[in-house]
């Protein structure tokens, strides 16, 4: 018998048990900060995401603003086109009479 009154090979199957216990344990602890520092990435990646979208409506709103701009200029130089044929029909008729 062993010092705690257990026969021998008990005594260290349950050493043993208690050792693959603690492993158990230190596995399961390690697992836990694997998944914490996956949801801490995809927390981040998320927030890249929203930013990137942020970013992409900005754009998409700076393109219509383009648009609308570029449609103003050639509305403009429609006008302007349309001034000069006008005035050069004014001087063409003084130069006549």
């Amino acid at each position: 018998m062993s010092i705690l009154g257990q026969p021998p090979g008990i005594a260290g199957s349950l050493d043993e048990q208690g050792k693959t216990l603690g492993e158990l344990v230190e596995s399961i602890q390690q697992v836990g900060h694997g998944i914490n520092e996956v949801s801490e990435n995809v927390t981040q990646s998320s927030a890249v995401s929203c930013d990137i979208a942020t970013d992409v409506d900005e754009m998409n709103n700076a393109t219509v603003e383009l648009s609308r701009g570029s449609g103003d200029v050639q509305k403009s130089g429609e006008e302007l086109k349309k001034f000069a044929e006008d005035l050069q029909h004014m001087v063409n008729w003084f130069k006549l009479h």
